[in-house]
């Protein structure tokens, strides 16, 4: 509405037609304008209360409170838990665990999740309570739930392992040796042997690969000064080897890594804007980002985060990164897909219940509209072909889109056509000197000298000025356009209020 009233007012008001051509007019005018403005993006909404979402696949895993959706989700005569469900995006159909459970992993067919036993009303190990919290999964081909007895939290998924921490005072062992049984200790489950290892290591939130765990140390847990600064009071990384059975540190603070297949780590530092890094875990190296953002995951070469409550990917291969215009949380690429969730306070109700205080599961499909082989939600500029995505001033917007950088370039062009014109105005206006002393010299016989007649003149040099190369400016083509529709809507005018009268001539 105020698109319309803006063109009604600003434009077509001063134009001499009659109110049937104005309102023909701005219609064709609003289509022209919400066809370039369409967003490039194709957003799947899954309409379904969730949050904390992780996708391998078509598959998207997330936590539904009960509360939300006012069911028992879980099939225990309550609606107080948090109950594992999952989407899947290529039909289209929502589907339920039925098990309480929060913090989900998902790889290939198997969802690893973490499940209070108070929460299910279930002894899940056997010890005969039901006070415990435990490490299960669930595969999805056949419906199965398998509990790992083993408790824990904080689990993560990849292939046949997953990695998680135990409090030392549920083991009742000193692990770590520290003289206390204060501390979360790093194991890991091996699904095909059923096979429980501890590494011995303090630390929490781990993600896995097939050869490396890598998570959070707290340096007081250790008693260790781990990232050689002197003191012990940061939360640094560390990485265990599976093979070998050993230890190391990064000598990086940072928060909840996340780890692909090749054993590349993401995580945010400590810093109040929160800089995105990435580690080599197999060629123990680090890198900066110099991008600012929140709950980075990292799949193959994508790192997907939040900036600014907008969705955000960053491209390690290229070293480039893109915000797009969607509101969202916890974002994870597989593939061409984004899995998110969406606080609907921000953009309104996504799931049709009336209200706006849901988060809601949503995909981004990553197409490439401008065929330069980069996904949109990753493109710097999906509206132009970039393949080498380039990015001057690192805002996310690729230069070939960035007026920011489109002006920096004109205006460093222009400056420098400036000096040189300058500098060939001052090469003309050389000031008089003192004529230079020169030596007589005496032509040989063989080359006699010329007459006056023969000794022409140099040519006169001519001064000029350098002029940049316009083309027609925005409101030019505008005024064109503008024009084009309104002879067209004349002639259709004409043609339908014609034969009206000739009708009535007839007649």
């Amino acid at each position: 509405m105020f698109i319309w009233l803006f063109l009604e007012k600003n434009i077509l008001m001063s134009l001499n037609i009659d109110d049937f051509m104005k309102k023909a007019a701005l219609f064709i005018l609003l289509i022209i304008f919400l066809s370039c403005n369409v967003a490039a993006l194709k957003i799947i909404n899954a309409k379904a209360d969730g949050r904390n979402p992780v996708i391998y696949g078509s598959t998207v895993v997330f936590e539904t409170a009960e509360q939300d959706v006012e069911l028992d989700l879980n099939n225990d005569g309550d609606k107080k838990d948090m109950v594992i469900r999952y989407y899947d995006v290529d039909s289209g159909e929502l589907l339920n665990t039925e098990m309480a459970g929060k913090n989900p992993s998902v790889h290939a067919n198997t969802i690893a999740f973490e499940t209070a036993e108070a929460d299910q009303d279930i002894d899940l190990n056997s010890d005969g309570d039901k006070t415990d919290n435990i490490i299960i999964y669930y595969d999805i081909r056949d419906k199965k739930v398998i509990s790992t007895t083993a408790e824990g939290k904080s689990p993560n998924l990849f292939a046949d392992f997953i990695a998680f921490s135990t409090p030392e005072t549920l083991l009742g062992i000193d692990y770590n040796n520290d003289g206390d049984q204060n501390d979360e200790i790093i194991r890991y489950y091996k699904i095909s042997t059923k096979e429980l290892i501890n590494t011995r290591a303090a630390g929490m939130n781990p993600a896995i690969s097939d050869k490396y765990i890598i998570f959070e140390t707290s340096e007081k847990d250790e008693g260790k000064d781990l990232n050689k600064d002197e003191d012990q009071n940061d939360i640094v990384l560390r990485f265990y080897i599976m093979e070998s059975g050993k230890t190391l540190s990064t000598f990086t603070p940072g928060l909840k890594p996340t780890m692909n297949s090749e054993s590349t780590a993401a995580f945010t530092s400590f810093d109040p804007d929160e800089t995105i890094f990435y580690y080599s875990v197999s060629r123990e190296e680090l890198q900066k980002t110099d991008i600012k953002g929140a709950e980075p995951k990292i799949t193959n070469n994508m790192i997907a985060f939040v900036q600014n409550n907008k969705l955000a990917a960053y491209d390690t291969d290229k070293n480039t990164f893109a915000v797009t215009d969607i509101y969202g949380k916890n974002p994870m690429i597989f593939e061409n897909k984004m899995a998110f969730s969406t606080n609907e306070a921000l953009v309104g109700d996504l799931n049709n219940d009336g209200d706006d205080s849901d988060s809601v599961i949503r995909i981004a499909v990553g197409e490439d509209d401008d065929e330069d082989g980069v996904f949109d939600f990753a493109d710097n500029c999906d509206r132009f072909a970039n393949e080498n995505q380039t990015d001057t001033d690192n805002d996310g917007e690729g230069d070939v889109c960035d007026s920011d950088t489109k002006k920096a370039a004109e205006d460093k062009k222009e400056e420098k056509e400036e000096i040189i014109v300058e500098e060939m105005k001052q090469s003309e206006e050389i000031p008089d000197a003192e004529p230079p002393v020169v030596e007589k010299y005496q032509a040989p016989e063989s080359a006699p000298l010329k007459t006056q007649e023969e000794r022409k003149p140099l040519p006169e040099p001519k001064s000029f000025t350098l002029t940049k190369k316009k083309g027609p400016g925005f409101f030019t083509w505008f005024l064109i356009i503008l024009a084009i529709l309104a002879g067209i809507g004349g002639i259709v005018y004409a043609a339908v209020f014609g034969i009206k009268k000739q009708k009535k001539r007839i007649f």
